[in-house]
């Protein structure tokens, strides 16, 4: 939230200046026009899209500072496509309205530029929805079969003991860092972690959500579970203790 809302405060601010037409230097395009281009350009109007856009900016970025320090996960995938789709779509109207007579953006343009930005939001929307699902295990025939992104396989044989930890993973490793993984606006963290203790470790888990499942392996780093709904996580421990 501190640095999302370090990132906030300089874009409000700078939008402010350049809502009052101070500072249209620091637009690209138009700092490398001609004098002649500028004159073409209604500055006033120029002034204020882009130092609109600044300051809607700067309040999307308090609000996903808001939305990341309460985990509301709904609000964060909503505010990451706002943040992506506002400047795309500001730029491209501010570019028909205000650019001079003899360099507008084409309408093919635009609608490339629409598409790509599309493919982007879906693929973004596509990533966090899949990360933030809960892990779909499946315990029996000699394998405990974790489906979900950066899921795996474990041999019965190669478990060493499963417990079921009454503390959540925010609590177990308080100072984890994310090494290869996915850790989304909410507390659902998935993929590859290192903490001082328990060292490497593979989650699939609700930060803060308990009881959560831990898996040691004889070889390899131990697996963490834990679901949003704290049966849903007992009933898997239940099942991976009857597989084995």
């Amino acid at each position: 939230m501190v640095i999302l809302t370090v990132i906030a405060a300089p874009c409000i601010i700078m939008g402010v200046f350049m809502w009052n037409g101070k500072g249209l230097m620091l637009l690209a395009g138009y700092n490398t026009m001609t004098d002649a281009q500028r004159a073409e350009i209604d500055k006033k109007k120029l002034a204020h899209w882009a130092g609109s856009l600044l300051i809607r900016m700067g309040i999307e970025f308090f609000v996903m500072g808001i939305a990341t320090q309460f985990r509301l996960e709904t609000l964060s995938t909503i505010v990451v496509i706002v943040l992506i789709a506002d400047p795309i779509v500001t730029v491209i109207l501010m570019n028909r309205k205000i650019s001079t007579s003899s360099t507008p953006m084409s309408r093919k343009a635009a609608v490339a530029v629409v598409v790509i930005a599309a493919v982007v939001l879906v693929a973004v929307c596509a990533m966090f929805y899949d990360g933030e699902q809960d892990p779909a295990v499946t315990a029996g025939n000699g394998t405990i079969e974790i489906s979900a992104m950066y899921g795996t396989d474990i041999g019965i044989e190669d478990v060493q003991v499963v417990t079921l930890d009454e503390r959540p993973m925010d609590e177990i490793a308080p100072h984890m860092v994310r090494t290869n993984g996915f850790g989304g606006f909410g507390d659902a963290l998935k993929g590859n972690f290192r903490a001082d203790s328990p060292g490497e470790m593979l989650l699939f888990v609700r930060a803060g959500s308990a009881p959560t499942i831990r898996i040691d392996r004889k070889n390899g780093k131990p697996v963490f579970l834990s679901y949003k709904d704290p049966q849903d996580t007992i009933r898997t421990y239940e099942a991976i203790v009857a597989a084995m």
